[in-house]
């Protein structure tokens, strides 16, 4: 379970590792907008509306773990020896936190297959 913030940490003080982080983020919506393209037909050339969708959704995700993180290190967290100091936030409070993201993401986010 401290192997999340463990990771975040890390990579946020390993400008290698924070490069992968991007690396993996552009394949993963890289992969999402070929799901779109496929499935739903979003994502003709010149239409920017898919990218600017999922790029949005990765926003909140990364707001969300900044926030999970914070919450962490305002509980104690995990020392740098990987010892708990106090209970640290659970999977499931990074997942509220990005439901509360995706939320808070405008609702002209909507995408439709009509223009």
């Amino acid at each position: 379970m401290h192997g999340g913030l463990l990771r975040t940490r890390l990579a946020e003080r390993t400008p290698s590792m924070g490069a992968h982080g991007l690396q993996f983020c552009e394949a993963t919506t890289q992969e999402a907008l070929a799901i779109l393209h496929r499935r739903f037909g979003l994502g003709a050339p010149g239409d920017l509306r898919p990218r600017l969708a999922v790029d949005m959704l990765v926003a909140a995700f990364h707001g969300a773990l900044a926030s999970w993180v914070a919450q962490a290190d305002a509980a104690g967290g995990v020392s740098g020896t990987g010892r708990t100091r106090s209970e640290p936030p659970h999977r499931h409070d990074l997942a509220d936190r990005l439901r509360e993201a995706v939320a808070a993401l405008p609702a002209s986010l909507a995408l439709t297959t009509s223009r």
